[in-house]
């Protein structure tokens, strides 16, 4: 006797082994192939979950740091301009 979806049947030949162990395979087959579909599901649904949330509060402190660096250079870009321009007057100015 062996158990199919549930119902149990008589084994009759030997052909009958075959085709229960071809259908034991085919299961393991089959729920090998459910269990890597579920984690693949599980990982694309927490990529989505990550998406959603932003960015974390890692990154968000690496662009304000980024941010504060961009901020500080233009000033200083500002200021060697402004120094330039004072020196080139001065520079004109004893001519």
């Amino acid at each position: 006797m062996f158990k199919l979806n549930g119902q149990y049947f008589v084994r009759e030949t030997c052909c009958d082994k075959i085709f229960e162990s071809q259908i034991m395979a085919s299961e393991r087959k089959a729920r090998m192939e459910v269990d890597d579909l579920k984690q693949q599901l599980q990982s694309r649904g927490q990529d989505a979950e990550r998406k959603r949330r932003g960015p974390d509060e890692e990154t968000l402190r690496k662009i304000r740091r980024l941010e504060d660096t961009i901020a500080e250079l233009q000033k200083n870009l500002a200021a060697q301009k402004q120094v330039c321009t004072v020196y080139s007057v001065y520079k004109i100015y004893l001519k």
